[in-house]
């Protein structure tokens, strides 16, 4: 967070960024999460001024890790909005960025399901991107509770999935491996992070590995014990990935 209020105290922020290349992404995330109105709206001013490419990706999903529910909605309602910060061709990273952080899969969950004709009409002709979202989408499903509600509007609205119908497939299968996945286990891992937080070195990754089958290095207890810091119904949202 200092490294971020350095940057934005600097004169002139869109040319002279004190903050290391390879920990931009980091940083800019964490502002944005840790920060507030101010920091989120200083980001949109860099996006619109940047002219990179990779800065641009950067910060839209920098922008997505704020957890002010309102400025998501906002980010989201940009998405399908003319003369907004944000470019029609971002339009569906948006959406995806949003839809992948802890509290932002709430915020475009609900945003799918009600304004959905926007999006639809927004990536008219871009069934390429719309399935993009589709995907991104369920692939944060962890419950069959999620599942059965998608696949219930799905049914009830056919004329949105046309052209998507690959990529709902696919889509749908994905997220049975998840579901599947959490309920295989979550027991198993919520009583070895529990672990953790009594005796961090008490955790043996390599056994954990070894016998359950779950990819978790030395280096990763950390990371599984910053998770587990702000446990809640976020945190069952993000365990199921395989650490590396």
């Amino acid at each position: 967070m200092e490294l971020f209020q350095m940057w934005m105290n600097t004169s002139n922020p869109d040319e002279n960024n004190p903050i290391p290349l390879d920990l931009r992404r980091t940083v800019w995330c964490a502002g944005a999460a840790r920060g507030g109105e101010r920091e989120w709206r200083f980001l949109t001013l860099r996006l619109q001024a940047a002219r990179v490419a990779a800065a641009r990706d950067a910060m839209l999903a920098a922008m997505a890790c704020t957890r002010q529910v309102w400025l998501l909605n906002q980010f989201l309602e940009w998405a399908v909005s003319e003369n907004s910060p944000v470019r029609k061709q971002d339009a569906a990273a948006v959406v995806g960025n949003v839809a992948r952080t802890p509290v932002g899969y709430y915020v475009a969950r609900e945003f799918f399901y009600n304004r959905i004709d926007d999006l639809f009409k927004t990536f008219n002709g871009q069934s390429r991107r719309f399935g993009y979202i589709i995907k991104t989408l369920l692939d944060q499903f962890t419950t069959q509770r999620e599942l059965d509600e998608f696949l219930i509007f799905h049914d009830k609205n056919p004329k949105y999935f046309e052209e998507t119908k690959l990529a709902v497939v696919q889509a749908i299968e994905k997220a049975k491996v998840n579901i599947d996945w959490v309920d295989q286990n979550k027991d198993l891992v919520v009583r070895e992070m529990r672990k953790a937080v009594i005796n961090f070195e008490q955790v043996d990754p390599l056994s954990l590995q070894a016998n359950n089958g779950l990819k978790i290095t030395r280096h990763s207890k950390l990371i599984l014990l910053v998770y587990l810091s702000t446990f809640d119904v976020c945190f069952i949202r993000n365990y199921r990935i395989k650490l590396l």
